[in-house]
């Protein structure tokens, strides 16, 4: 009785590609000798022993949890904002710091930042900080100091400075010094709607600035502002950052 036979060109190709294969191999581990067949032997199973460590490793990376990411949340801007901006979330991002280079008052929730009002600029990748906010409140953080409206007679003096500026107040035209580097709280609007426009008054309102001043630079700038002298008026000085 003769036994069926697979297919001569398929028993062939397999013997093909074999050979092909062991082309890639040194010479001592090549041909039909025991000693190169029990080489190629240990050579299938060293394979098949790292090929199930990685699909083991594989497995256990997707089942075991991530580890925690290094360093601790640091809320900071996305791009340069100015003084005086709204934090809106699209603002905000949250990075990994080092904890020994995150700074002290650092928010790590965006939440409290969102909605609050920048008292100083604010540069993209810089964290946010507790101290560059202004709440609701114009006086919000600065505890001990009140606010002042100081009605000016350059309106350019008013437009080229903004909520978060810090300023030095002078007296003309004896060019006194009556506050010096002080916080811009708010700027009155360009339309003259701000709170320097005297209802009813006579001529165009006077543009202002309402800056944050302790008590007793407050009424010095009141007494000069307030002053019936002739020309007696208050003009600005821009601090760098």
């Amino acid at each position: 009785m003769s036994t069926a036979a697979g297919p001569p060109g398929l028993s062939g190709g397999r013997r093909g590609v074999r050979v092909s294969a062991q082309r890639l191999l040194p010479p001592g581990w090549r041909g039909s000798g025991r000693r190169a067949v029990w080489r190629r032997a240990r050579l299938r199973r060293a394979v098949a022993a790292a090929l199930a460590g990685v699909a083991v490793w594989l497995v256990a990376s997707a089942v075991l949890p991530a580890p925690p990411p290094e360093g601790v949340p640091v809320v900071v801007s996305v791009r340069d904002l100015p003084a005086g901006h709204r934090l809106s979330p699209s603002d905000l991002r949250i990075d990994r710091w080092p904890s020994r280079v995150r700074p002290a008052s650092a928010l790590q929730d965006p939440s409290r930042a969102v909605d609050a009002t920048l008292g100083a600029a604010l540069g993209a990748g810089e964290p946010v900080t507790a101290s560059r906010l202004r709440g609701p409140g114009l006086l919000t953080g600065l505890p001990g100091l009140v606010a002042a409206h100081v009605p000016l007679t350059d309106p350019g003096a008013a437009a080229m400075v903004h909520a978060g500026d810090r300023v030095d107040l002078i007296a003309s035209p004896a060019g006194t010094v009556v506050g010096s580097d002080v916080v811009v709280l708010a700027v009155d609007p360009a339309d003259g709607g701000g709170a320097s426009g005297l209802v009813g008054g006579p001529g165009p309102a006077r543009p202002g600035v309402v800056v944050a001043l302790a008590p007793a630079v407050a009424a010095r700038v009141a007494a000069v502002t307030g002053s019936d002298l002739a020309g007696t008026s208050v003009t600005l000085a821009l601090r760098g950052p």
